[in-house]
C-alpha cells in the first residue's frame, strides 16, 4: 500500500459555537493546514474497537487520533477501509482516542480520549505544554474531556460535543436499546489527581442526565472496566458498574488495595464500592442477567478470577 501525504485542516468547523455562548464548544483552530501522512490504516497504537450492531462495520481508534470504519465483505470476509471520523487534534497527546462506542441502533458513534485543549501549543509552535489539573480554565478542562457524538446517518461533519468531563475520558458504553427510552451513553474519566467521574447522557438530545464525579481514583494505568444496564422504564433507571485498578508500582500506592468495584444506582443516586484484597488487579466489569454485576479480576500473571455483587 502506498502512503499518501495530504493536507488536513483542523476540524474546527465540525461544531460551531452555541448561540449566545461566550466560548466555543470546541477549541478554536488557527486555520493553518497541517500535513498528514495517510497510510490507509492505523498509524499508531490502537486503543479502542467497536463493532456496529450488524457486525459488518468495525470502528477503530487510537493514538493516530482518527476513527476509521472497516467494512467486512460478506463473501470474502475481508475488511476494507471505509469512512474516517475526525475530532479536534493538536500535537503530542492532544486528540488521542481512548474509547469508541456505537449505539444499539447503529446510528451514533461516540468518541473520546484526551481531547485537544484550547490555548495550548499548536503544530507550528516550539516547546511543550502538557495539561495539568488545577492549571486549566473550566473551558480547557472540558476540552480535555469532551465526548464527540457522530450522527452516522448524516455527513461526516454531523457531530456534537458532550461537555462535562474535566479530564481525559477512559471508557464509553451505550446501554442496550429499550422501548420508550432514548439512546443512553455512559462515560468514565479522570478528574483532577485523585477522582474518577461517571456520567450518564441522553444521546438523542446530547444532554447530561446524571453524574457521579467523586469516585476515589486508585491510580492505575489500566483503563477501567465499564458495564451499564436498565433497571426500569424511566430514563435514569440505570445501573452502572465500573472496575478501577491500582498502580501498585507507585510508592504512594504500595499499601492500597489492588482495585475497587463500584456500583452506581443512578435513579437513587446510590453508590456502593468494594475494596478487593489480595494480589488481584481489577480492570473489567460485565453485566449478567439476574446479577447486579460481575467483576473480572486479573492477577499479575494474567490468570482471571471472577465474582459478583
Amino acid at each position: 500500500m502506498v502512503a499518501r501525504i495530504g493536507v488536513l485542516l483542523l476540524p474546527w468547523f465540525l461544531v460551531g459555537p452555541a448561540s449566545g455562548a461566550e466560548e466555543s464548544l470546541v477549541p478554536p483552530a488557527d486555520g493553518k493546514p497541517v500535513l498528514q501522512l495517510d497510510a490507509g490504516g492505523p498509524m499508531a497504537a490502537v486503543t479502542a474497537l467497536a463493532f456496529a450492531p450488524d457486525g459488518k462495520t468495525l470502528y477503530v481508534g487510537g493514538y493516530d487520533k482518527i476513527v476509521r470504519a472497516w467494512v467486512r465483505d460478506e463473501k470474502s470476509g475481508k475488511f476494507t477501509a471505509g469512512a474516517a471520523y475526525h475530532i479536534p487534534i493538536g500535537p503530542g497527546l492532544n486528540g488521542l482516542i481512548n474509547a469508541v462506542a456505537v449505539s444499539p441502533d447503529g446510528k451514533q458513534l461516540a468518541v473520546a480520549g484526551s481531547g485537544a485543549v484550547r490555548v495550548s501549543a499548536g503544530f507550528g509552535d516550539t516547546g511543550l505544554i502538557v495539561p495539568l489539573p488545577g492549571r486549566l480554565t473550566p473551558a480547557m478542562e472540558k476540552d480535555w474531556g469532551a465526548v464527540y457524538l457522530f450522527d452516522l446517518e448524516k455527513e461526516n461533519d454531523a457531530v456534537r460535543p458532550l461537555r462535562a468531563h474535566r479530564g481525559p475520558v477512559l471508557r464509553l458504553t451505550f446501554l442496550p436499546a429499550l422501548k420508550d427510552k432514548p439512546p443512553l451513553l455512559v462515560s468514565v474519566g479522570r478528574e483532577g489527581t485523585d477522582k474518577v467521574a461517571v456520567r450518564l447522557w441522553d444521546a438523542a438530545k446530547g444532554e447530561l442526565l446524571a453524574e457521579k464525579d467523586d469516585l476515589p481514583d486508585p491510580g492505575g494505568n489500566e483503563p477501567p472496566g465499564l458495564a451499564a444496564w436498565h433497571t426500569g422504564p424511566e430514563d435514569k433507571d440505570v445501573g452502572v458498574a465500573t472496575a478501577l485498578a491500582t498502580d501498585l508500582s507507585r510508592p504512594d500506592r504500595k499499601d492500597a488495595p489492588p482495585g475497587r468495584l463500584f456500583f452506581w444506582n443512578v435513579n437513587k443516586d446510590d453508590l456502593k464500592s468494594w475494596k478487593l484484597d489480595g494480589q488481584f488487579f481489577t480492570n473489567s466489569a460485565a453485566f449478567r442477567p439476574g446479577k447486579s454485576f460481575e467483576g473480572v479480576l486479573f492477577t499479575a500473571d494474567a490468570r482471571a478470577k471472577s465474582g459478583s455483587r
